[in-house]
């Protein structure tokens, strides 16, 4: 809301630094909850590995908002949107997905967007070349070393 906020206000040339702070207090408190709840999620990794049924339960479902494997479990950032990072430019580039340089905490980071257009199944497909992916070792092939999903577009 804050960070809309800024941006309207952007848009209307009116003053914004105290719009501002309140989107870098957004962010700091978004990046203390992402903390907790990415501690909660590596600490569900060991049991949906030696109970693959606890995946299954509604609750979890809820929160994880898809079925994901372990090895993908350690990198997803639930909730987490383009909007969220400080900066976010649209790179030209030759690929069929849009690529966009992000920066967050003083790290820049490329973010490419993969649209899932057909739902859930268009997740599923995602992921599962996500987990390709990270299992490939390359010089070419940069380290995965997040994923999300906009859950809004």
């Amino acid at each position: 809301d804050a960070l809309q906020a800024a941006q309207r206000a952007k848009k209307r040339n009116r003053p914004v630094a105290e719009l501002d702070l309140q989107v870098d207090e957004a962010r700091r408190e978004l990046k203390q909850a992402d903390t907790v709840v990415r501690t909660a999620m590596l600490d569900l990794g060991p049991v949906l590995a030696l109970f693959p049924e606890v995946q299954r339960n509604p609750i979890i479902q809820q929160h994880l908002g898809l079925s994901i494997s372990f090895d993908l479990l350690q990198l997803w950032r639930l909730g987490h949107s383009l909007e969220q990072f400080s900066t976010c430019e649209l790179q030209p580039t030759t690929s069929r997905h849009p690529v966009f340089k992000v920066v967050e905490g003083g790290m820049t980071y490329a973010v490419k967007e993969y649209i899932a257009a057909s739902g859930e199944e268009g997740l599923r497909i995602c992921l599962r070349e996500v987990a390709l992916l990270r299992r490939a070792r390359h010089t070419h092939i940069v380290d995965i070393v997040a994923v999300f999903a906009d859950l809004d577009k």
